[in-house]
């Protein structure tokens, strides 16, 4: 009873100061509030543990996820997955709602819902000012994943170009189209191949460009600070 009680208080603690401090932490970890199924083997873990990198997980209760300048907290009964490979992060969401918390160094953060076409390329979100730290939220319905900003400037990287999401904004990422709703679920997503990678996220040259196009949007100056002091929601930075 005292860690359901006390879990909120560390989540809210950790997502406001950890980021700043993510540098220290070399090893990514998973912490349940409850308990979190690994759908693969059907695993069921309770404690702390290394994140498993690019597995399914169901959440009962909440869970923290804290990769070296990012943190996630998937809410009760989210479905999800994170990886972590050398110049970006990938998240795929099934349905729920994951916040997240980023330093201004984070890597890019790829983002799949379950119903995004595997052969598709997935948007990439970036810090778009010198702030310390960025967080919002993602959710994922049956047909719809939006991106809503709390704190902080993001820059949203994907086949049709580039966009700053504000503090405050909500945007859609990716939508299911009319008529498709229920057409996948958990039990039928395509497992990982070399072709198609982790849960189906695409390694494909769309995917590959895109990519491309976050980083060297990050490295221009997006979360760096060589601007000229305007970090604020209005900056393009």
């Amino acid at each position: 009873m005292f860690r359901k009680q006390f879990f909120p208080v560390l989540l809210a603690t950790m997502m406001l100061f950890q980021p700043l401090m993510a540098s220290a932490a070399s090893i990514s970890r998973l912490v349940p509030n409850g308990t979190v199924t690994l759908l693969e083997s059907g695993t069921v873990v309770d404690k702390e543990i290394p994140v498993p990198n690019g597995i399914l997980m169901s959440s009962n209760g909440q869970s923290l996820i804290e990769n070296e300048g990012l943190h996630l907290v998937s809410a009760d009964k989210t479905v999800f997955a994170i990886q972590e490979e050398s110049t970006h992060f990938n998240l795929m969401v099934m349905e729920g709602n994951v916040d997240f918390a980023m330093s201004h160094e984070s890597k890019p953060l790829g983002f799949k819902p379950f119903f995004q076409d595997s052969a598709g390329a997935n948007p990439y979100l970036i810090p778009a000012s010198s702030e310390n730290v960025f967080r919002g939220t993602l959710q994922v319905t049956k047909d719809k994943a939006t991106l809503t900003m709390s704190e902080g400037s993001l820059k949203v990287v994907s086949v049709d170009g580039q966009m700053i999401v504000n503090r405050g904004d909500t945007i859609v990422l990716a939508q299911l189209p009319s008529g498709a709703a229920g057409s996948n679920n958990a039990g039928n997503l395509p497992r990982p191949t070399p072709e198609t990678g982790w849960g189906g996220i695409a390694v494909g040259a769309a995917s590959v460009g895109i990519l491309g196009a976050a980083i060297a949007a990050l490295a221009s100056g997006s979360g760096g600070g060589d601007g000229d002091g305007d970090g604020d929601e209005g900056s393009p930075y």
